[in-house]
């Protein structure tokens, strides 16, 4: 028997959230966003239908809040605001502040343009055929 698809979700994210411990707003919300995008149409549709709401807005509010849409649905209510972004632990995880900062640079370094402009290249290049790969000189990020 098939796994429900809302399950498998909460599995993946339950599995970041706990790798990670804290995880920032915009990092949450990319990672559910990568989740739905899984999904097949008929499966985002059924989902909608039975969560009566934008799924993605759903899993959110289910993981951020105490409003759970299921007893598979993470527990990450506690909000921190770091150095003006918003963050999310356990509410039992007494947090370091090395963790913090750490997920506040994991944030930044996802949400980055250059990141963004590497990315939307390289996608760029693989749907014209290219084949691309990493190439590590002795400078940082620097890639061929």
């Amino acid at each position: 028997m098939e796994k429900d698809k809302l399950v498998q979700i909460f599995e993946a994210l339950s599995a970041y959230c706990q790798e990670y411990k804290v995880v920032s707003e915009g990092e949450l919300v990319l990672k559910i966003r990568a989740c739905v995008k899984s999904l097949t149409g008929t499966e985002r549709e059924e989902l909608e239908q039975r969560l009566n709401g934008n799924i993605e807005t759903v899993i959110f509010k289910s993981i951020t809040s105490e409003e759970k849409i299921s007893v598979f649905s993470p527990d990450m209510r506690t909000r921190i605001n770091y150095q003006g972004e918003l963050f999310y632990c356990l509410p039992t995880h007494r947090y370091m502040s090395e963790e913090l900062e750490t997920t506040f640079l994991r944030w930044a370094k996802m949400r980055s343009p250059l990141n963004a402009l590497k990315k939307v290249i390289t996608e760029f290049l693989e749907q014209c055929h290219y084949q691309v790969k990493d190439v590590v000189s002795g400078a940082d990020d620097e890639h061929v």
